[in-house]
C-alpha cells in the first residue's frame, strides 16, 4: 500500500511539472510573436483570447498569472525587446577576460535579485539575511577573480521625467502583498510577494554596511544608477558595467554585461563601438540616432506610439535622415512609406524631447564638483530648461 501511494504522489508530482512547463513554453511563444509583431497593447489574457479565440483563455489566464511579475521586470530593465534586437552586437565575456579591471555593479539589479528569494519575509517584516548574503556572494566572486567593483545605487529621490512610472510601480507593489496573503495557491502567494517587494532605504544600508567590511567602494546615484554608472563608464573610471538595464548603452555607457551568472562568470557584453553591427545598411548610424530609436521604441521617460517598437523605429530614423524628428514625427506612416495611419499623441514632440534631454543631461554625481549633467547643456540652455531631469541644488540639500 505504502509504494502505491508513493508512486501515485511521484505520477502527480510529475504531471504538474509537466503542466507547468507546458505553461511556461505556451507564455514564452506566445510573447515572442507578440513581441516581432511589434503589437502595443496591454499584454494579458483578455488581449490574447480576443485576437487568438483558438487558445485556451483559462491555460493563458493562469500562466499570465503565474508569469506576470517576470515579464514586469522584463519590461522595467529598459528599452522594451532592445536587447534581442542587439544580438548581432553581443559577444560572449567570462569574468578571466575582466582580471585586474574596474567593473560598476547596478545595484538594484542583484538586490532584486537576492530579494526575491526572500520576498515573504522581507515584505512581512520577518528577520532575514538571504537577501544581503545573495549580494555579497556576487561581490565575493568578483574579488576573487580580481576584479574590483564599484557598486552605484538608485538615488532616494524620483526622478522628475520619471514620477508617473515611479507612482504606478508603487501602486503594483501595494496591491499585489493583499493578494499574497490572501491566495491559498502557494504559487500565486509567491510571485504576488515577489512583486510586492520594495528595495526600502534600510535594505540597502545593510548591503552597503556589509561591502564597507569588504573594502568595496560604493556610489549612491542623485536620481538613477544607470546614468550614474554611464558617467563612470565615459569618464574612464569603470571599463565595464553588470546590470540588466538596456537603458545604459542610451546613456552613452561604453562596455555593459548582461545576463551575468556568477555560477559559471559568464554573460554578454555589447559595446558602444559594436552596436552598429545591429543596425545594416544604417550608414550615419550614431549614438544619438540610437538613442532616437530607443525613445521611439517606448521607455520609462516616454510611453511608445501603438504599432511602434525597435524594428519600425529604426525604419523611421533610417528613412528620418537629417530631418528634424520633432517636426517629422506626425508625418510618421508617409515616412515609412506605409499607408497605415499611426495615432501620434498631442504634446509627443515635447515628450520626446524631453526623454532626449533625460538620457543626454541627467544628473550625477561628479567625485570633485557635486552634481552635474551627464554631459554639458547645450549653448543657451540651462538647469531650469531641464527641470525635468534634475532638481535644483538648494533642492538637493533641503531633501537630504
Amino acid at each position: 500500500m505504502h509504494s502505491v501511494v508513493h508512486s501515485n504522489k511521484f505520477t502527480e508530482n510529475r504531471r504538474l511539472i509537466i503542466i507547468y512547463i507546458i505553461y511556461i513554453i505556451l507564455y514564452i511563444s506566445v510573447y515572442i510573436f507578440i513581441a516581432v509583431h511589434e503589437y502595443k497593447e496591454p499584454f494579458g489574457s483578455t488581449y490574447l483570447c480576443h485576437h487568438y479565440p483558438d487558445i485556451s483563455c483559462a491555460l493563458l489566464s493562469n500562466t499570465l498569472h503565474v508569469m506576470n511579475f517576470h515579464v514586469n521586470i522584463i519590461h522595467r530593465m529598459g528599452i522594451k525587446t532592445l536587447l534581442p534586437v542587439l544580438a548581432p552586437s553581443t559577444q560572449q565575456i567570462n569574468i578571466k577576460d575582466m582580471k585586474g579591471t574596474v567593473v560598476g555593479i547596478d545595484a538594484s539589479c542583484w538586490l532584486h535579485k537576492g530579494a526575491f528569494a526572500c520576498a515573504k519575509e522581507l515584505v512581512l517584516g520577518l528577520p532575514t539575511d538571504s537577501h544581503v548574503n545573495f549580494f555579497m556572494s556576487c561581490i565575493d566572486c568578483l574579488l576573487h577573480n580580481d576584479v574590483t567593483p564599484v557598486l552605484v545605487f538608485d538615488g532616494p529621490r524620483t526622478l522628475p521625467a520619471k514620477a508617473a512610472v515611479a507612482a504606478e510601480r508603487k501602486r503594483k507593489r501595494a496591491l499585489a502583498k493583499p493578494n499574497a496573503q490572501t491566495t491559498t495557491d502557494p504559487l500565486k502567494a509567491r510571485t504576488s510577494y515577489t512583486a510586492a517587494v520594495e528595495i526600502t532605504p534600510a535594505i540597502v544600508d545593510r548591503v552597503i554596511e556589509a561591502s564597507k567590511e569588504r573594502e568595496v567602494d560604493y556610489v549612491v546615484a542623485p536620481y538613477e544608477a544607470d546614468a550614474q554608472l554611464a558617467f563612470l563608464s565615459m569618464n574612464g573610471a569603470v571599463q565595464y558595467i553588470i546590470s540588466e538595464d538596456s537603458d545604459l548603452l542610451v546613456f552613452g555607457a561604453k562596455q555593459v554585461i548582461y545576463k551575468y551568472d556568477k555560477a559559471t562568470g559568464s554573460g554578454q557584453l555589447i559595446t558602444q563601438n559594436n552596436l552598429h553591427l545591429s543596425f545594416k545598411d544604417f550608414p550615419d548610424f550614431s549614438l544619438e540616432k540610437f538613442r532616437m530609436i530607443c525613445i521611439l521604441a517606448g521607455c520609462d521617460y516616454l510611453k511608445s506610439i501603438f504599432g511602434i517598437g525597435p524594428n519600425m523605429a529604426t525604419a523611421f530614423v533610417k528613412a528620418l535622415g537629417d530631418r528634424n524628428i520633432f517636426q517629422e514625427i506626425y508625418n510618421l506612416g508617409a515616412i515609412l512609406g506605409t499607408e497605415r495611419q499611426y495615432k501620434v499623441p498631442d504634446g509627443y514632440p515635447d515628450g520626446l524631447k524631453k526623454a532626449m534631454n533625460t538620457f543626454k543631461h541627467q544628473t550625477v554625481l561628479h567625485p570633485d564638483e557635486g552634481y552635474v549633467p551627464l554631459r554639458p547643456y547645450p549653448p543657451g540652455v540651462s538647469a531650469v530648461d531641464m527641470d525635468y531631469a534634475r532638481l535644483y541644488p538648494y533642492q538637493f540639500c533641503q531633501a537630504t
